[in-house]
């Protein structure tokens, strides 16, 4: 396996890729939880620079999907969201310094990690054709896009033409937006014990996925693509680090995930310095990004689930 960092449009393309499950994410629970975006967007930057920068991998950064869904659907404050984040974050630190994730990986059958990959796959099919069906007329001129693309053997260029039309239509419907350096305040948030024992349930749901996607799955496909082993305990120590050091400061609980992977993978990704170019971007819009800016960006470039 290369691990010298590349930084071509094919490799920013890649790192694009993942956008559409980050994205909605973050705009539903800062709508619920009433956090500010700007620490969250600072975070994700952060944590996709390191660990690009560690793993020499386009390694996916991701909201956790079930603290998310529940965030979203049960409007957890962020004080509770704190909460579950950081009791995440030591769960997983704490694994990842035993041989638990190594037993686990010998013991449950290869076709059960396989399937949890598919099933990611019809999840990302099933979620692209709902977003189709609320915006019919984008949906089909992506389409068209993609088919285009892939004719002409630049199927890479694809998340970038896209974000680029959604993007041109958010200036089209608002106007240039305002771009001027922005202060982001990143307080500490510390949850009372109540919201602690209340987190419990969250986290004990959120658990079984991250270690099944965001570890063994994502752990085995990075064989099969880069046919390079990176040890789970490796991957949990990550997940781990990097919630407890942005959690109780801005940021949301995040995981990584072989979808991730292979959708940064399926559309140009293949060194760490994807990770790099999306976490740069990442660092610039939290600190440059006006509330105009970001409406274009979050609104337009991909559709908020709330």
């Amino acid at each position: 396996m290369k691990t010298n960092f590349s930084f071509t449009f094919r490799e920013f393309s890649g790192s694009l890729a993942d956008l559409g499950t980050i994205i909605p994410f973050v705009v539903g629970v800062v709508t619920v939880s009433k956090m500010p975006i700007t620490p969250i967007l600072l975070w994700f930057g952060i944590a996709y620079l390191a660990t690009g920068i560690y793993f020499k991998l386009p390694m996916p950064v991701q909201p956790m999907k079930v603290i998310g869904a529940i965030a979203i659907s049960q409007s957890l404050t962020q004080r509770e969201i704190v909460s579950a984040g950081v009791l995440i974050g030591i769960f997983f630190l704490i694994i990842s310094s035993t041989d638990i994730l190594e037993y686990l990986e010998k013991i449950i059958p290869k076709c059960v990690v396989r399937g949890i990959q598919l099933g990611l796959c019809l999840v990302i099919i099933i979620k692209g054709g709902e977003f189709i069906l609320k915006d019919l007329e984008f949906g089909i001129l992506s389409g068209f896009f993609f088919g285009f693309c892939i004719f002409l053997k630049r199927d890479w260029l694809f998340v970038p033409i896209v974000l680029f039309f959604g993007i041109i239509s958010g200036i089209y419907a608002h106007g240039i937006p305002n771009i001027a350096l922005t202060q982001i305040k990143i307080t500490p948030v510390i949850p009372d014990s109540n919201e602690v024992i209340s987190s419990f349930s969250v986290v004990f749901s959120q658990i079984p996925l991250t270690i099944m996607n965001s570890i063994l799955a994502l752990s085995l496909l990075i064989k099969d693509l880069f046919k390079y082993e990176v040890e789970e305990k490796k991957l949990a120590r990550s997940v781990g680090i990097m919630n407890l050091v942005s959690v109780p400061f801005g940021g949301i609980p995040l995981c990584h995930g072989a979808g991730g992977l292979a959708v940064h993978y399926r559309f140009g990704a293949r060194t760490g310095g994807s990770n790099i170019m999306i976490g740069l971007l990442f660092v610039a819009i939290a600190f440059f990004a006006t509330s105009e800016l970001l409406s274009i960006i979050l609104y337009y470039g991909f559709p908020p689930i709330t």
